[in-house]
């Protein structure tokens, strides 16, 4: 029994090193986008998820996007956003007259880490401040499909080393138009 649980750990741990250290061009389906009072709509399958800062318009059922804040990888996502440590920090990158939002894609869960890597390290949410500095992956071209704001839909990040010397300022610059009226998922009870 042990010896088939170690046999099966290492052919998991040979199988994750190949799928991530291999060059790969990953498909990404987002959905989204979900206010923070419908959470428990979000489903809870692994993958990546993205958080906005937004403004709900409640006569038209949409949310204006303002910016994006984080993008985190998670074995289960609607677990992993409710009980964030980093959850008051998003809350409070946002005006007061503001909300969180999210949007979420399914991710293999041997290509999490990677995916989640690939697209900080090329949008630079002001909350991943410290993952933008190296890719220790081999090369990675991301293709998202469905809902994209505030992303670079396609893009490639080529393997790099750690930078040390860098500006803080440009983790904070936000290159990208906010997003008006997208259509927020809502929980099929309101």
């Amino acid at each position: 029994m042990l010896l088939t649980c170690l046999v099966r750990y290492l052919i998991l741990l040979l199988f994750n090193f190949y799928y991530n250290m291999a060059e790969a061009t990953i498909i990404i389906d987002i959905n989204g986008y979900w206010r923070e009072e419908d959470l428990s709509i979000i489903l809870t399958h692994p993958g990546v998820f993205f958080v906005y800062e937004s403004k709900f318009d409640p006569d038209e059922h949409t949310v204006d996007l303002l910016s994006l804040i984080y993008i985190g990888e998670a074995q289960n996502i609607r677990e992993r956003i409710r009980t964030h440590e980093k959850l008051n920090l998003w809350k409070n990158l946002i005006r007061p007259d503001s909300e969180l939002c999210f949007a979420t894609g399914n991710v293999e869960e041997y290509f999490c880490e990677r995916v989640k890597t690939a697209y900080v390290f090329g949008n630079n949410p002001v909350a991943n401040y410290g993952h933008a500095l190296q890719f220790p992956f081999d090369t990675t071209t991301l293709i998202s499909t469905g809902k994209t704001a505030l992303l670079k839909p396609t893009f490639t990040i080529k393997k790099s080393f750690p930078k040390y010397i860098i500006d803080p300022s440009s983790l904070f610059q936000q290159n990208l138009i906010p997003v008006r009226s997208v259509q927020v998922e809502r929980h099929p009870a309101k």
